[in-house]
């Protein structure tokens, strides 16, 4: 979508974020009678999604052309957030293989129109996941649903990137134990996995 990953545009969750303890992203889990209806988006959504985005993340996003293309080639891309059947966020996500982890890492990446060369194919370990987008109109557990889900194991290993535009989004990266890659000319964030901790 944009270089806005991780952002949680509602001020209720911003104030609660100051106040939580770190978390590890590694051992979030759901609860069992979630309020959101978290799911993949595979097309029909990606208009109203992207919509909802630009007004809670307040910033360029990505066009719905390039969305698509992504979306298309890998399906774990996009996801939405429902409650009551009534649209509340969503998570985008680029599952990245070496080059584009490398591009990454040098700030070079287009984050509006990533190249598909870029990219990991379905079913491939990503070399990294950049947090594309992530914004929630009411709550957080949509959020938390997506980032249990990267616990599967063909993401497990896979450490997470991110660069917040905005404070909340800088305090969610945070709390879930987000460093800065020193020396990023675009601040960018990491989380390395547990797998990949010196123990």
């Amino acid at each position: 979508m944009a270089p806005v990953a991780a952002s949680v545009a509602n001020v209720r969750d911003c104030a609660l974020q100051r106040t939580r303890p770190l978390r590890e992203l590694d051992r979030a889990c759901t609860h069992a009678l979630m309020a959101t209806v978290v799911r993949r988006e595979a097309g029909d959504g990606v208009a109203p999604l992207l919509q909802l985005a630009g007004t809670l993340i307040g910033v360029e996003l990505a066009t719905e052309d390039v969305v698509r293309r992504v979306l298309a080639y890998h399906p774990d891309t996009l996801w939405a957030f429902t409650r009551h059947r009534r649209l509340v966020g969503g998570a985008a996500m680029l599952m990245l293989n070496a080059i584009g982890l490398e591009a990454l890492l040098a700030g070079t990446l287009n984050h509006r129109d990533p190249p598909m060369s870029c990219l990991a194919s379905p079913g491939i370990k990503p070399a990294g996941i950049y947090l594309w987008a992530f914004c929630e109109s009411s709550g957080s557990d949509g959020v938390l649903n997506v980032l249990a889900r990267l616990q599967s194991p063909l993401y497990a290993s896979s450490d997470i990137y991110a660069l917040p535009v905005t404070s909340c989004g800088l305090g969610f990266l945070q709390r879930w134990g987000f460093q800065p890659v020193v020396g990023h000319p675009r601040n960018l964030f990491q989380y390395i996995r547990l797998a990949n901790r010196s123990h």
